[in-house]
């Protein structure tokens, strides 16, 4: 009689397990699936949570940095015109008639 009753229960244990398996597995896929789907996103979050510490870390580089430039900008304007100028009033050396200061050969 118990061995009966074991033989019982392992038939319900396999017909359980075999119940089971494919909803098991079919889980399995699915998890698999979405996690497959959802890497790219994963990365990208990655990518621009990295991106937005290094941009919060030179942030205030930055912003000190512009403070420095943006006063010395007018007097940047003006050395760039003087510049200009001082350039434009170069005397230019004369065209050669040859071309490019190049010497005849009477050869």
């Amino acid at each position: 009689m118990l061995e009966l009753l074991a033989l019982g229960a392992l038939f319900f244990v396999g017909l359980l397990a075999l119940v089971a398996l494919p909803f098991l597995l079919l889980g399995g896929l699915i998890k698999l699936l979405v996690v497959v789907i959802l890497l790219p996103f994963r990365l990208l979050g990655a990518v621009f949570g990295v991106l937005g510490t290094v941009v919060a870390c030179f942030l205030p580089l930055i912003l000190i940095g512009g403070a420095i430039i943006v006063p010395l900008l007018p007097v940047l304007a003006l050395v760039g015109l003087v510049w200009l100028l001082v350039r434009a009033a170069r005397p230019r050396p004369a065209p050669s008639p040859v071309g490019h200061g190049s010497t005849v050969s009477t050869a």
